[in-house]
């Protein structure tokens, strides 16, 4: 069994290299705000969450960082337990705040992407929202009954805050899961369309979009072995918790690279559709023509078309001239 002492110290690890990640997902993303996007109202209310998002989970980690280093530094192993596992301190109270408006910020991110892939239908948001406001709830509630322990608790999960800490989990889980699932059809879909029109053809944007699912199912699986640890009173859950905080805000972050770098809009698979819908139509030509979904394909046939024109004049002034 581990001591307290080795579980937060493989805390700290894991949490520092989530935050590395996180740094460069973000100043990828910074950029691309900055540099690609117009200066539009929602753009800048992304903008906005986006830094927002940044700060918080940089003052979880500062936070985080403070409150393990400091038995490291100064030991005492009588109060070690008390320091570790004090649920009414006030820095584990600030980080469930922070915690719980980074879940409900990065939860209204991907659910407005997974609507707008939608084709942005109105009844796609109503379980969400539904989830979310029980997320928000659930948020606040949660450091509240935190804020209610002695500074000496020792974790245990009774009352108020484990049903508390149960409820947040599970619907954090449900609205990621029931989005990745919308992303994820909608996307198959798409590529099933593609794959039945041209039989070979590869699009080019399938692997960042299975990047993109597999990134929400891993948040999603995330939260769930949260809710197993806590559920089985298991010290990983200290480890899985300031994880889960740093993965609320590389995944919505993450999705937003994508939409900077027009990867996941969805009129690229409009236009694509269209264009092959319009390429099945029957075409009469004297010669079997090759049609290719692509811009040079309307300037190709002219040619092939003056071709045929000309060919056929030729051979009848050559008929006039023989008679």
């Amino acid at each position: 069994m581990p001591t307290l002492p080795q579980i937060f110290f493989v805390d700290l690890v894991c949490e520092a290299v989530l935050y590395g990640v996180y740094l460069v997902v973000f100043c990828a993303a910074a950029h691309l705000m900055i540099s690609r996007r117009k200066r539009t109202w929602v753009n800048i209310t992304i903008m906005a969450l986006l830094f927002t998002m940044f700060g918080i989970s940089t003052a979880y980690f500062v936070l985080s960082v403070m409150s393990i280093a400091e038995p490291f530094l100064k030991p005492d192993e009588e109060n070690q337990g008390e320091f570790f596992l004090g649920l009414g301190s006030s820095v584990t109270v600030v980080q469930m705040v922070l915690e719980g408006f980074n879940c409900v910020i990065g939860d209204s991110i991907v659910i407005w992407r997974a609507w707008v892939i939608c084709n942005r239908k109105f009844w796609i948001l109503a379980i969400p929202v539904c989830l979310l406001c029980g997320t928000t709830f659930c948020a606040f509630a949660l450091a509240y009954e935190a804020s209610l322990f002695d500074s000496s608790s020792t974790g245990t999960v009774t009352g108020g805050f484990a049903k508390f800490s149960f409820a947040f989990g599970a619907l954090t889980f449900a609205t990621n899961a029931f989005m990745t699932s919308v992303i994820a059809y909608h996307t198959w879909m798409h590529h099933r369309f593609i794959k039945t029109v041209l039989s070979i053809y590869t699009n080019p944007y399938r692997k960042l979009l299975l990047l993109l699912i597999e990134s929400g199912g891993l948040y999603c699986v995330t939260w769930l072995v949260s809710i197993v640890l806590l559920a089985l009173q298991s010290p990983g859950i200290y480890i899985m918790n300031d994880m889960a905080a740093q993965l609320t805000g590389i995944y919505p972050t993450l999705i937003i690279v994508l939409v900077c770098l027009e990867l996941t809009h969805p009129t690229v698979g409009k236009n694509t559709d269209s264009s092959l819908r319009s390429s099945q139509l029957p075409r009469h030509t004297s010669h079997s023509v090759q049609f290719r979904p692509n811009t040079s394909v309307a300037s190709d046939a002219l040619e092939v078309e003056l071709g045929n024109v000309d060919s056929i004049k030729t051979m009848g002034s050559l008929r006039s001239e023989e008679t």
